[in-house]
């Protein structure tokens, strides 16, 4: 951190220890404190304590003294969120025994299954039973605060280190094709927990040899040893669908991820609150060439049952042959959309045809809520020079859209 950067975390941190303890900190909603609506102070104090260094947080007296207030006001808290974080900042501090107290009561509302363990917001929702649902932000970035409290102390036993493996197992499980989860926030979290368990786990030495195999057609193995270990090896799968085993011998730890990499299309049974449609304007309509520019615009609202989505993304995935032009909107403006409501509001972005292609292939444009993915829509849209002036783009569910192109 530098300069200005640098000034604004140690005044954050100024801001949260210089309060009396009698107050601790006041609730503040521009900070996002009703986005998990339980113990605001330390909601507001989790910005400085994730940007706060061991060595700073343990010794700098203004530190100590806003530790004396979250004990204080430690008898008062009720949210599980804020539990974790409350046992991450234990953790962080040495102060085992307040750690350990706040973990037990965590284990009893861990979700375990399957090997998996995880913590839940909102642990009475029915779990989605599509492939495309994904857990919550804060699911996430809440089991990713329970494997740092676990992990940060000095002492890890080989009981933490067990109990560990389970949470890590569901975080990966959470991951995306690229490494990364449901928003940005959540990524940062959970990686740096990631990185903490391979830290803790790490073996200097270890060999292992990985077998996949495909009935009696197909076989590879993977080696890793000491010298190759932070080498990614991978391998296309020659027959998909198709069953496949791993078999693995030697001593040590390997992580294995299978990526099924295709053309996205639309979502069955998807959470319908945002609404998404598409239209065109402005565009070239010769036969089979689009060779000018056309501004494409987006209304958009939300659907839900609350009166207001948290920040919304809307991604849109380019006609092949096409392009976003720069300068020209060329991406949805803004980016990323404030919280969507119940009116609905437009965005637009201008694209360019480089390459005329034959037989083109819809593309995808999706809106979803930033913090709750589930909570989604998705349309198709096409070139009208190949499929005519209207179309019909379908969101998860099977509820049409009409989609004009003018």
């Amino acid at each position: 951190l530098k300069g200005s950067c640098t000034e604004s975390v140690r005044g954050s941190v100024l801001d949260l220890l210089l309060l009396p303890a009698s107050s601790c900190v006041p609730s503040h909603k521009g900070m996002g404190l009703t986005v998990v609506g339980s113990s605001p102070f330390l909601f507001a104090a989790s910005p400085p304590i994730k940007s706060i260094p061991h060595s700073f947080l343990s010794q700098d007296p203004m530190v100590k003294n806003g530790l004396k207030c979250l004990r204080n006001a430690s008898s008062i808290v009720t949210g599980i969120y804020t539990q974790a974080l409350l046992a991450y900042v234990y953790s962080l501090a040495g102060d085992g025994s307040r750690r350990d107290s706040l973990l037990a009561k965590l284990d009893q509302q861990a979700i375990k299954s399957g090997g998996q363990i995880h913590w839940s917001w909102k642990p009475a929702q029915l779990p989605a039973q599509d492939s495309w649902s994904q857990a919550m932000s804060v699911d996430v970035e809440l089991t990713a605060y329970m494997l740092m409290a676990l992990l940060m102390m000095e002492n890890v036993t080989k009981e933490d280190i067990a109990f560990a493996t389970g949470i890590v197992t569901w975080l990966t499980k959470q991951q995306n094709a690229y490494g990364g989860f449901a928003s940005t926030q959540d990524t940062i979290v959970a990686l740096q927990a990631l990185a903490r368990y391979g830290a803790v786990t790490f073996i200097r030495s270890g060999d292992i040899t990985m077998t996949v195999r495909s009935g009696n057609s197909f076989q590879h193995s993977f080696h890793v040893e000491t010298a190759n270990q932070l080498v990614l090896q991978q391998l296309p799968l020659p027959d998909i669908p198709g069953e496949y085993t791993l078999h693995a011998t030697g001593t040590g730890c390997v992580y294995v991820q299978v990526r099924d990499s295709h053309p996205a299309g639309l979502p069955g049974g998807c959470q319908r609150r945002l609404q998404c449609s598409v239209q065109r304007r402005g565009w070239d309509m010769t036969p089979f060439t689009c060779t000018k520019g056309g501004v494409w615009s987006l209304p958009s609202s939300y659907e839900g049952r609350r009166n207001t989505s948290n920040m919304a993304i809307i991604e849109v995935k380019m006609l092949s042959g096409f392009h976003p032009v720069q300068g020209t909107n060329s991406y949805v403006s803004p980016f990323p959309s404030p919280p969507l409501d119940k009116d609905t509001q437009t965005y637009s972005f201008t694209m360019s045809q480089d390459v005329p292609v034959r037989d083109l292939k819809p593309a995808a444009i999706k809106v979803y809520d930033y913090y709750q993915p589930d909570e989604q829509s998705m349309v198709e849209y096409t070139d009208p020079c190949q499929q005519g002036e209207w179309e019909t783009a379908f969101l998860g569910g099977g509820h049409a859209i009409p989609v004009q192109l003018v």
